[in-house]
């Protein structure tokens, strides 16, 4: 007889044959397989997080941008936002458009501050930001972020 756990009274090979039928009728060897299978082939930026979107969503949903780590979920929302900063359509944000923005959201900021914040987009510095420096941008500011923080983020972006 194996050993006996002080807390549970089961012998322990009676607690591994009740792990591995766990294991086995919800498939997690096959989910867990998949997704390491996944992992090798797209080596992706942050593997913690593309494991849980491959758990919460799906692999496609997983994907990350290799410029931004973003996973393709995140990515296609922010895009969404910039599209939604970007009234004049050109395909970039102007200062302008960024204090329309805050405007619009009820954000009081002065455009001293305003402007600190646009010179962190602003990596190359052309007075304009675009889709990528937006979202290599929040590829570093959202990356702490759970999934469900950052869609609180984006609907808050996005009110």
């Amino acid at each position: 007889m194996g050993e006996v756990d002080r807390i549970n009274p089961l012998p322990d090979s009676k607690i591994e044959a009740l792990d591995r039928k766990y294991l086995e009728e919800n498939k997690v060897d096959e989910l867990l397989g998949g997704i390491l299978e996944r992992m090798l082939v797209e080596k992706p930026p942050d593997p913690i997080q593309y494991m849980a979107d491959c758990i919460e969503h799906d692999f496609d949903s997983a994907s990350q941008d290799s410029t931004t780590g973003l996973p393709a979920r995140r990515k296609k929302k922010l895009e969404g936002v910039f599209d939604y900063m970007n009234k004049d359509g050109t395909g970039k944000i102007s200062f302008q458009e960024i204090r329309q923005f805050a405007a619009t959201t009820g954000t009081s900021m002065s455009d001293k501050e305003l402007k600190g914040i646009f010179t962190d987009f602003d990596s190359n510095k052309d007075n304009q930001i675009s889709l990528k420096e937006f979202l290599v941008f929040f590829g570093r500011s959202a990356k702490p972020m759970n999934n469900e923080e950052f869609d609180e983020l984006i609907k808050e972006l996005m009110a």
